[in-house]
């Protein structure tokens, strides 16, 4: 369990490094900066989660022209100042 939340805890402050201050990232975007194929978005956004619910970052929904969906909503994160 020890691991398991140290790897947790490793990946969100990867995240967190990658982030930009003054733009809005979609989570495809954040695992393409991290450069690792092996996160699963489902990852990614659960820590994300848990940066918004610390107030790290702050959330936006936006309608964002997706490939698969053109009307889908995306989280967005941004780094407070």
């Amino acid at each position: 369990a020890e691991k398991t939340k140290a790897a947790g805890d490793e990946l969100k402050e990867r995240i967190f490094a990658v982030l930009e201050e003054d733009e809005f990232q979609t989570t495809p975007e954040i695992i393409k900066i991290l450069g690792d194929e092996t996160l699963s978005s489902q990852k990614v956004t659960a820590r994300l989660t848990q940066l918004v619910n610390t107030g790290m970052v702050e959330k936006e929904d936006v309608k964002r022209p997706d490939p698969s969906n053109p009307e889908k909503n995306i989280k967005k994160v941004l780094r407070e100042e």
